[in-house]
């Protein structure tokens, strides 16, 4: 009976961890192209695409700023909105802001890529944010 727990006990650690990268990398294929961001566990962050030596004044944006907001859902129950804020001039680009599971990176009440020039802001939907992270990001491709 013992060998058969940590038989099972293996097996389960080792399923658990290929579904979680694999769900993980699933949900997170629409990041290709970001360029920068935020997250709550990591604060501020920026992506320099492979090869480049040398940044262009318009490769980074002026600005990127991201906020929460709150709200009663019900009683003791937080929603939580998050909202991203990019000044980028002359340059066609996009914000998005939602949430993301701790445990495989699920995105959850997506705002998509707002696009836009010069400044582009995009709000989650209100999301109760239990086991999740609120993450911003920005991009021109």
């Amino acid at each position: 009976m013992k060998k058969f727990l940590r038989t099972f006990a293996i097996a389960s650690v080792l399923i658990m961890g290929i579904s979680s990268n694999t769900f993980a990398a699933q949900s997170n294929s629409d990041l290709l192209g970001v360029r920068g961001g935020w997250s709550e566990d990591g604060g501020y962050f920026i992506n320099v695409p492979t090869g480049s030596y040398n940044l262009l004044a318009s490769s980074k944006p002026e600005s990127h700023k991201a906020t929460k907001e709150y709200q009663y859902a019900g009683k003791n129950v937080l929603a939580t909105k998050v909202i991203g804020e990019t000044e980028w001039e002359g340059v066609y680009h996009y914000t998005r802001a939602r949430f993301e599971s701790v445990f495989d990176g699920t995105p959850y009440a997506d705002s998509d890529r707002q696009w836009g020039n010069d400044k582009t802001r995009a709000e989650s939907d209100w999301y109760i944010a239990d086991f999740a992270i609120a993450k911003t990001y920005y991009g021109n491709e």
